[in-house]
């Protein structure tokens, strides 16, 4: 399946089911933001999938839930302005 103009946000995607998620999505053309509470395994992930990965660590402060936003809006916009 082609995922050119898919952009994903994957809970739990440092590892496990939601690595395996995210490495197909990106296979097959996608984005992804990767959300986890393993920091170190999900820039590890990051570095290794490329440009269109990114990480956030999952966390419930405002602050950094209002950071979540920005970056799920940021891939959306990049993938609205993808040509067809």
């Amino acid at each position: 399946m082609k995922m050119d103009q898919v952009s994903a946000v994957i809970t739990g995607g440092a590892s496990g089911l939601g690595e395996a998620t995210a490495r197909e999505i990106i296979a097959a053309g996608g984005q992804v933001t990767i959300l986890d509470l393993q920091e170190d395994r999900g820039s590890k992930l990051v570095n290794e999938l490329g440009d269109s990965a990114s990480f956030v660590k999952l966390v419930t402060s405002i602050c950094e839930n209002t950071m979540l936003n920005g970056e799920v809006i940021r891939l959306d916009g990049a993938v609205r302005m993808q040509p067809k």
